[in-house]
């Protein structure tokens, strides 16, 4: 199976800044993470999930980013350090990432200008009806009704806002979604939401990076579970097949 992460003792940190000293965030993880797979990450409170994550979705805003203070790692077959800028722009764009609390997505555009915009920016020759036969599935995928599509997202609940920013990744076709804490603080809808998501993607030859205390999910989705504390691994264990 093709390797879609490999993290050989990876350290992340970050620089100092005003107000704060440099700190190392993430010490020696190794794993890797196959297309089909998925990955639960859990913790307490600042044990660097999200760094983690934020890491592997090669996204560089907002800062200040982590970097890399120790071991390597590829993902979709890109460096994080060294020489392969080109190479980790291309990976970029097949990979979703869903922050904790990104809500944000598409504040100024209603939801079919929002889903519109991010299909056609990753597949621009489709035309007008195709496009809207995506968003259709888009929203079928994450449990809304079309009755959305007119809507601004200040005018949707949490949930909601929680999906539609979820179906804009999944708008990506990705073959690697991070999900960072997707359900945290939210009504149990979304969960069923959350494992339809990664079930799909596995489906469609992807993997998936699952940032929860969850522990169910584990067993629910056949999950890898890594275990962070103040940033060190302290416990693995491998999807039961």
């Amino acid at each position: 199976m093709d390797s879609l992460l490999a993290l050989e003792d990876l350290s992340l940190s970050y620089p100092a800044r005003v107000g704060h000293s440099a700190h190392r965030a993430v010490s020696g993880v190794s794993l890797t993470l196959r297309a089909g797979e998925t990955l639960l990450v859990s913790g307490g409170a600042g044990a660097g999930k999200s760094t983690l994550a934020r890491a592997l979705s090669l996204r560089a805003d907002p800062k200040p980013a982590p970097r890399v203070s120790g071991g390597a790692a590829r993902v979709l077959g890109a460096p994080l350090t060294g020489f392969g800028q080109r190479a980790r722009r291309d990976a970029r764009t097949h990979i979703g990432y869903l922050a904790q609390r990104d809500e944000a997505l598409f504040a100024t555009r209603t939801i079919t200008q929002g889903l519109a915009a991010v299909i056609l920016d990753h597949t621009p020759v489709l035309d007008h009806p195709a496009v809207g036969a995506r968003i259709a599935e888009l929203l079928d995928a994450v449990h809304l009704p079309l009755s959305v599509l007119d809507r601004f997202p200040s005018e949707l609940s949490s949930g909601q806002r929680r999906r539609i920013a979820l179906a804009g990744e999944l708008a990506r076709e990705p073959r690697l979604l991070i999900l960072d804490e997707p359900t945290a603080g939210l009504d149990p809808t979304v969960r069923a939401v959350v494992s339809a998501a990664v079930a799909r993607t596995r489906a469609h030859g992807g993997g998936v990076v699952l940032v929860s205390n969850d522990d169910s999910l584990a067993a629910e989705l056949g999950a890898h579970t890594l275990v962070l504390e103040r940033g060190t691994p302290v416990g693995w264990s491998a999807a039961r097949v």
